[in-house]
């Protein structure tokens, strides 16, 4: 009844990433990253506008990735997504935002790759990290930001949020360290010594100019050395 009245913004932010989860029961990713959205779509007013973040695992293979590439997922995860976006599109007026690996503190203060390095460590638990992944990695504050910026804006369609520059894996758990002030001690795995799917080296890109697709700054190069 709520979405029935509402004409305003709504942003669509929920999915299960639980890459593993989803490849083990790609059913239940189906229910929560496809029917849920359904659910809001179909009650929301058709006045409302629709934004829908996605996710940089629309792509999976290594390259360079624009609004014109072809999407290429490699996990069940990664196809709800891709589904997902569809329906999004669907709805005249709507955005679509493809949203990369964001760096950030999580609610529960273990998950989310800043949190989840510290926690690891204080536990004394191992710590894997994939030595062939890179990722688009920018602050989760900084990604914020530019949604807000695109909500306030009559942009519609497929955008990406870019990096300056897109980095391994490795040289991101060395700055989450660094910033935690915690001697970078971890283990080293490939993709493919995974049980679930891992992204190769991705690099989200925008074929967008202007202010609202000027690639933000990469989250390794504004990290600050030590834990505040």
């Amino acid at each position: 009844r709520l979405l029935a009245r509402f004409k305003g913004t709504i942003v669509y932010a929920h999915a299960v990433c639980d890459v593993q989860r989803c490849e083990e029961h790609p059913d239940w990713a189906y229910q929560k990253n496809i029917r849920n959205l359904e659910g809001i779509v179909q009650a929301h007013h058709p006045e409302a506008r629709f934004i829908y973040l996605s996710s940089d695992h629309a792509f999976g293979e290594d390259g360079v990735y624009d609004e014109d590439s072809d999407p290429c997922p490699l996990s069940s995860y990664a196809r709800s997504r891709i589904q997902a976006e569809r329906i999004a599109l669907a709805i005249p007026g709507s955005l679509v935002v493809r949203v990369p690996l964001s760096i950030g503190p999580s609610v529960t203060g273990r998950v989310g790759h800043l949190d989840w390095i510290r926690y690891r460590h204080d536990k004394g638990l191992p710590i894997t990290i994939i030595e062939d992944e890179a990722r688009s990695a920018i602050s989760a504050a900084a990604v914020a930001d530019r949604i807000i910026a695109l909500c306030d804006s009559d942009i519609t369609g497929l955008r990406h949020i870019a990096a300056t520059r897109s980095v391994l894996r490795t040289e991101l758990a060395d700055a989450v360290f660094a910033y935690h002030g915690i001697p970078p001690t971890y283990n080293l795995a490939t993709r493919c010594q995974q049980p679930a799917p891992h992204l190769g080296r991705i690099t989200i890109a925008t074929r967008h100019t202007g202010p609202l697709a000027d690639p933000l700054p990469s989250a390794v190069d504004i990290l600050p050395t030590a834990h505040p």
